[in-house]
């Protein structure tokens, strides 16, 4: 399993922390660059800072909310329209 398909589960699995996708574990020092890769590839990854005491952390919670629609492809084959209207 790749790092990048690593921190997919983790976030599956409920939310994370920033530190927990760069965990040696899951993600690796590469960790929030992965997750940026996956909201590239379709997923929708919402992130919020968390805040204590009025003040913001350095810690952000990653929720994956929405997985990539599969994509449908009908016809794969292009074809001249025209060549099909005329007989051709």
């Amino acid at each position: 399993m790749t790092r990048k398909e690593m921190v997919l589960e983790a976030l599956k699995s409920g939310e994370k922390t920033n530190y927990e996708l760069q965990s040696v574990g899951v993600g690796g020092c590469a960790g929030l660059r992965r997750a940026r890769e996956l909201r590239k590839d379709g997923y929708k990854i919402e992130i919020r800072r968390v805040w204590k005491d009025g003040r913001a952390t350095g810690t952000f919670v990653y929720k994956l909310v929405e997985e990539p629609k599969p994509e449908i492809i009908i016809n794969k084959t292009p074809f001249d329209l025209f060549s099909v209207i005329d007989g051709g």
